[in-house]
């Protein structure tokens, strides 16, 4: 809601009529400071060593810890994550799930090289 542009007091206010939660100003602004809800990360053709440069890095400029991490399936990546934040979990990206699952579907049922095709080959069977 921050990085969209939302005031601590609107943000104050958006929770407080969602979750019926009362949160100040200053616990607002030390959450958003101090913690990362969610980090996406693709390794595209960096190494995990690149990786857990930049983790470390985050944890040097104060952020306290990263809720969920969302990752393409590098081996090793998930343990740089959780070697500087253990408590983080890490997930693997949806667009990085449908293209490694779709080496197990046949050519014969599934044609398209594109998230809509995949989704659209998913609706028959749901």
């Amino acid at each position: 809601m921050y990085a969209r542009g939302m005031s601590l007091r609107d943000i104050e206010k958006q929770v407080k009529e969602m979750y019926d939660v009362e949160m100040s100003d200053s616990l607002i602004s030390r959450i958003i400071d101090n913690i990362y809800p969610i980090v996406y990360m693709d390794a595209m053709v960096f190494k995990i060593k690149f990786w857990l440069n930049i983790v470390t890095e985050l944890k040097n400029r104060g952020v306290k810890d990263i809720l969920i991490a969302s990752v393409d399936g590098l081996k090793g990546f998930s343990e740089a994550i959780n070697s500087v934040f253990p408590q983080t979990i890490v997930q693997r990206c949806i667009i990085h799930q449908i293209r490694y699952s779709m080496k197990y579907v046949g050519s014969k049922y599934y044609t398209t090289n594109t998230v809509e095709g995949f989704l659209s080959f998913l609706n028959k069977f749901i």
